[in-house]
């Protein structure tokens, strides 16, 4: 046996993205159409193939034209707006469940067996599955030109600015600077008007206790009821609070609504608190009492 320091040096294979030639010959010739539509989500999400595989119909936000899930590698939350071309290639996947159930069946390994193979009757080397994230995040900025920084230039300028370009502007930025960007993608209102009229109530019970509370905490379609600052620390929120209103009830199913907005916004560091109207009118004191332990609690030193 060789001692580690005769050891010869490792050489890894060269690491490249997909070209979009080498994509289109692929989905061309794919007669299955479930991997069909794996291949082709794969290149407008630039997904790990796990992540893509595990990828549910419930995670699918038709309403914000917004796709998420939860990265297994770092768990962090991943949030992609879905354009025309993605829609399209969704609507012909299953509208319940799992979006890919055969490949979510199979191990990983068979899944990048599966695409090689195809790769080699088509003559393609040096790619596998997971050169489909090399093409999101290396080729196509690299085909613009342009780095995050002089893309968030040209934008800032803007006046008139629709959603996406606004939802834009706060991603490169985001990807320049980190989380503190959220804070100028995110409106609040101390004084604005509430959801509801029960959101109303609960903020007034807050500020009776003391604690200062904005209105509808967010941007796009995920905004916060109410949104507590915390005392120690001005200019961060402490708690968020769901009041169960118009919010809550204008989401598609149960699912989205506990599952995919919430991963959402606890991946993005908040603390969710809910409050459920049928308890508050049955006992608002005993209600308040407890969201008010459960401040307490978080204010504790860890």
């Amino acid at each position: 046996m060789l001692p580690k320091r005769r050891w010869p040096a490792f050489k890894f294979k060269e690491k490249r993205g997909i070209t979009l030639k080498e994509h289109q010959a692929i989905v061309a010739r794919e007669v299955n159409l479930e991997r069909r539509a794996f291949y082709q989500l794969a290149w407008h999400l630039g997904a790990s193939q796990s992540d893509l595989a595990f990828i549910e119909a419930e995670d699918v936000d038709w309403e914000h034209h917004v796709i998420s899930y939860k990265r297994m590698k770092t768990g962090t939350i991943a949030i992609m707006r879905m354009d025309e071309d993605m829609e399209e290639i969704l609507r012909d996947l299953p509208g319940n469940g799992p979006l890919f159930p055969y490949l979510r069946s199979v191990r990983a390994g068979d899944r990048a067996t599966e695409f090689k193979q195809r790769c080699v009757g088509l003559g393609i080397k040096g790619v596998s599955l997971h050169s489909y994230r090399y093409a999101r995040a290396l080729h196509r900025r690299h085909s613009c030109g342009l780095s995050a920084h002089l893309c968030l230039d040209y934008l800032l300028p803007r006046q008139k600015e629709t959603t996406v370009r606004l939802d834009l502007k706060y991603f490169l930025d985001y990807a320049e600077r980190g989380p503190s960007a959220l804070a100028a993608a995110t409106s609040v209102s101390a004084n604005g008007d509430p959801d509801s009229e029960f959101e109303q109530m609960v903020a007034d019970q807050l500020r009776a206790a003391g604690y200062e509370v904005h209105h509808q905490v967010g941007c796009s379609g995920y905004r916060i009821d109410l949104g507590i600052l915390d005392p120690a620390n001005p200019g961060r929120y402490q708690l968020g609070v769901e009041c169960d209103g118009a919010t809550y009830h204008r989401a598609a199913t149960a699912r989205d609504r506990d599952k995919l907005r919430q991963l959402i916004l606890e991946g993005l560091g908040w603390t969710l608190y809910r409050v459920w109207s049928t308890d508050w009118w049955h006992d608002s004191e005993a209600e308040t009492k407890k969201l008010l332990s459960f401040i307490q609690e978080l204010s504790k030193p860890k």
